[in-house]
């Protein structure tokens, strides 16, 4: 990957993924340099605006910072989604 100045660097992307398990489809997903909140806000966005009915929805994710951030709760109200999160693992109940 090129800088900005046709340099070679070493770059990270990120990819949010936000499938609908129901029809087994991707229906939004962002790209972002960072991992933060706004990644995957963006994607629960984009997903929104492809599906239009998400009153009820529930969005389920692992315990990201990004995914109990404040930033990605209000995305979630915006579109009426409900936030589902994975249970906490210890090394106990994974042994």
């Amino acid at each position: 990957m090129l800088d900005d100045h046709g340099r070679r660097c070493r770059c990270e992307l990120h990819l949010a993924v936000v499938a609908d398990m129901g029809l087994r489809r991707v229906v939004g997903y962002a790209m972002s340099n960072h991992m933060r909140a706004e990644l995957v806000c963006d994607a629960s966005h984009t997903a929104a605006t492809r599906v239009h009915h998400t009153a009820g929805v529930v969005f389920h994710s692992d315990r990201g910072s990004q995914y109990l951030s404040g930033e990605f709760a209000e995305a979630l109200k915006r579109h009426q989604m409900r936030h589902s999160v994975g249970r906490l693992l210890t090394a106990q109940t994974t042994a």
